[in-house]
């Protein structure tokens, strides 16, 4: 990872997906056996890559990656809904990419406030040392209180259900609705 990357984007994170993502989301647990799981840095994936994961990782990797398309793809985020016609092409062929906005971090929550941040699982993010102020806006979701993060459900179909993401989405257009939409191009 060179220096300007690092002054860019996420210093220090260990994970998948774009370096100057603007949509981090943190999860506990790596893709053991799949190559993937000790990255230096952050790195982006290229098309079938997270098809591999989920072959060498099994259904679990799956329904993580699944129900982060549908949730990114519901939310609008980058103005994915329009490129794509479903959350299956957008997971396919733009997300965890190089300037895909979307990075899936392995290491801790770093405080950075110009960043949407999500930890995915209510018990990950009570065990964090940072945040600590976590305002829980109902028994799902919570928002750390000065910071652009949000807990929820670990993604999966059973913990964040359809319904479940429909709220998320809910809760992001609420609070983060600029960090969801589309950079400006100068």
């Amino acid at each position: 990872m060179s220096d300007s990357a690092d002054k860019a984007g996420l210093l220090g994170a260990v994970g998948l997906g774009d370096i100057k993502a603007k949509c981090v989301i943190y999860i506990a647990n790596q893709p053991i056996g799949s190559g993937f799981e000790s990255p230096d840095g952050v790195m982006a994936l290229s098309s079938g890559d997270i098809a591999d994961i989920g072959t060498a990782c099994g259904n679990g990797w799956r329904k993580v990656f699944n129900v982060m398309a549908k949730l990114l793809f519901a939310a609008r985020f980058n103005g994915c809904d329009t490129r794509y016609g479903s959350w299956q092409k957008y997971r396919d062929n733009e997300m965890l990419h190089s300037e895909s906005g979307i990075a899936l971090v392995f290491s801790p929550p770093q405080k950075n406030e110009a960043k949407l941040q999500i930890v995915m699982g209510k018990h990950y993010a009570i065990s964090l040392a940072f945040p600590q102020n976590w305002r829980w806006l109902d028994a799902y979701f919570a928002e750390s209180e000065g910071y652009q993060m949000i807990a929820c459900p670990y993604f999966d179909y059973r913990q964040l259900t359809n319904q479940k993401i429909i709220a998320l989405v809910s809760i992001l257009q609420t609070y983060h609705r600029a960090l969801l939409q589309s950079p400006s191009k100068d």
